[in-house]
């Protein structure tokens, strides 16, 4: 419809219709209502207004759904942060009981290069346990189900007595149990397979040694502290690893600042959805605007000439004694053409996303 405005309602029509009508005397000196040519050019700058609405309200649709999902993903991350405040002042005023002092500027190993280290001792057990259940000479499954159960009770309780340790581990009985529990379970299983490392070792040496190609001759106690050595060196640096990588306090600020980093995100994003609709709106806005102002100024040129075409303009001049050129009572105001507040005011738009939702950057 905007190409039908500009085409047809243009100077040279309202200077036309204004002379034509100025000519019949229309409209009347006492007339109120509006001439037939400016309600023209009201309903087609209303129909064009409206149009321009309708277009905008397809576009608003999507603009909308992505203001609310942003400002749902804000409102989650604003409570992630919160639950990680939380669990940070939980484990900060635990490390005051237990040390005494704040922990201020904390960070403790990272969680993951931790589970990394943690892999990788749990993966170099294997070939080292593997060639002493296959002495056994049972199924192979049954090897590896054995080599892998060995190797996570290790590094398992090793992890497990990390975590005692950061938390206190002889604070209570029980936890005193469990330490000491967690300390001889693995001395009998690294005892038990140095032992039957040993015993293994010490058959194949006797069986080079017969066939005379044994290179190295080791006693079986050396076998057996070597190899008890080997499991407890691993055992006591996985133990380390955990105590220093469970530090809470650095754990929960560690997730703190993610959170806050998280949340950061979400309010640009939030920030952009929000600006971008209200830039959208001023747009169509600035449009709807230039419509309204190209039909009061073909108003304007219609009564301009309509007054200088009336034949009853002197007589009617002199009747009311004015200097000026006399007016149609219609003429002392133009038809009010209305655009929705929601483009002269973008904060005026719906930004409800659902029952009890603030509006725009309300609560965040």
């Amino acid at each position: 419809m905007r190409w039908i405005f500009v085409r047809w309602y243009n100077d040279y029509d309202a200077k036309r219709n204004g002379v034509e009508d100025g000519k019949r005397s229309i409209p009347g000196w006492d007339d109120v209502n509006f001439p037939p040519y400016v309600m023209e050019i009201v309903q087609a700058a209303e129909e064009e207004i409206d149009r321009l609405k309708r277009r905008f309200d397809n576009v608003d649709e999507h603009l909308k759904a992505s203001y609310c999902k942003a400002l749902s993903a804000l409102e989650n991350a604003q409570q992630k942060v919160d639950d990680a405040q939380a669990e940070y002042d939980k484990a900060a005023e635990h490390y005051y009981e237990v040390h005494g002092d704040h922990p201020v500027g904390k960070r403790g190993t990272s969680i993951w290069l931790y589970r990394l280290f943690i892999a990788f001792l749990f993966v170099g057990e294997l070939p080292m346990n593997t060639v002493v259940f296959r002495a056994f000479e049972e199924p192979e499954w049954l090897t590896i189900l054995m080599t892998l159960l060995v190797a996570g009770i290790l590094v398992g309780c090793a992890h497990y007595l990390g975590v005692l340790l950061r938390d206190g581990a002889c604070k209570n009985r029980t936890s005193a149990a469990l330490t000491l529990l967690i300390v001889l379970v693995p001395i009998a299983v690294m005892c038990g397979v140095a032992y039957m490392r040993e015993s293994y070792l010490a058959a194949v040496q006797s069986g080079l040694r017969e066939m005379g190609e044994a290179s190295v001759n080791l006693g079986n106690a050396q076998l057996f502290w070597t190899f008890l050595g080997i499991n407890a060196v691993a055992y006591l640096v996985a133990t380390i690893a955990s105590y220093f990588a469970h530090d809470e306090v650095s754990r929960t600020l560690e997730f703190l600042r993610r959170a806050i980093h998280k949340r950061d995100l979400a309010r640009h994003a939030f920030e952009r959805a929000y600006t971008r609709r209200c830039a959208v709106a001023q747009q169509f806005g600035d449009r709807m605007r230039e419509v309204k102002q190209n039909a009061e100024r073909l108003m304007n040129v219609y009564q301009t000439y309509n007054l200088r075409s009336r034949p009853d303009i002197e007589a009617e001049r002199k009747a009311y004694k004015q200097f000026d050129l006399p007016m149609p009572a219609c003429f002392t105001k133009y038809p009010d053409i209305k655009i929705h507040s929601c483009f002269k005011d973008p904060s005026k738009l719906d930004w409800n996303c659902r029952q009890g939702v603030l509006g725009p950057g309300g609560g965040t």
